[in-house]
């Protein structure tokens, strides 16, 4: 077996043993990826375990958020829902904290993935922006609603470390609104100042309304929720479309104050 780079005191015994499995009675000759993620075939480089794995882990982490609640879930309970030894827990999660926040961070990653799908439909600017706030509210509480008991128990926990992701999900999320509201400006469909001041802006106005700024009560149903946020989003997009007097010629100068980017960053 070829060395192997990286740390491999972290590798077990048997790992660095087996440079061959017997699939029907064939042995066939494997690697140990750098990363200790996987064992991978050299020729077809099938993946065994890596990112397969982590995903059943965060799997089996929502199963127990919902079963039992972040305080009483342990890293053995996770390692039996999972099926798998809490070694291989540890070689991708440093402790109970992180892969409760890493579960939030792939929930991130998937709404982000639609955001973008719903960006570019190809829908008129206002509409899109519409879908996108419903989206970026909607979809997180589709994704907790099985255990959305006891998400006042999980961020409780873990806001603090919680607080400094939130930083980055809000300039991820409002680089991908920006692109929509710079096309719908362009365009003379829209009005503001600032893209990027005003997609925070539209964020802020629909944070209060994400799961981790409200109680199990205050969560309420799916379709009041929905009501909430529409509500929003119209009032949102009156701020922002264009009115017959907003249209100057380019030689005139730019209002000070147009639509509710400016003013409602100034506030956050």
């Amino acid at each position: 077996m070829a060395p192997v780079a990286g740390n491999t005191k972290d590798i077990p015994p048997e790992m660095r043993r087996k440079s061959a499995i017997s699939v029907g009675g064939v042995r066939i000759p494997w690697r140990l990826e750098p990363d200790f993620s996987a064992f991978v075939h050299p020729e077809y480089g099938e993946q065994a375990v890596g990112d397969d794995m982590r995903d059943r882990i965060l799997d089996a982490t929502e199963r127990l958020l919902a079963r039992l609640g972040y305080q009483k879930t342990t890293m053995e309970d996770l390692a039996r829902e999972a099926g798998i030894g809490k070694r291989t827990i540890y070689l991708r999660f440093s402790s109970k904290e992180e892969v409760a926040l890493c579960s939030i961070d792939r929930i991130v990653e998937r709404l982000k993935e639609r955001l973008r799908s719903i960006s570019v439909s190809g829908d008129p600017s206002a509409e899109r922006i519409r879908r996108m706030l419903l989206t970026r509210v909607l979809f997180r509480f589709d994704s907790v609603r099985d255990y959305y008991q006891s998400i006042d128990d999980l961020f409780r926990a873990v806001r603090p470390a919680y607080m400094a992701r939130r930083a980055r999900y809000l300039a991820e999320e409002g680089e991908i609104f920006a692109g929509v509201l710079a096309e719908a400006r362009a365009a003379g469909e829209f009005s503001f100042d600032d893209p990027f001041a005003t997609a925070h802006s539209l964020l802020l106005a629909t944070n209060s309304l994400l799961p981790s700024s409200l109680s199990t009560r205050e969560l309420g149903e799916r379709k009041d929720l929905e009501a909430k946020v529409s509500l929003i989003a119209e009032l949102l997009l009156n701020g922002l479309i264009a009115r017959r007097d907003d249209v100057h010629s380019a030689t005139s100068p730019r209002p000070r104050h147009r639509g509710r980017g400016r003013a409602l960053n100034a506030r956050a």
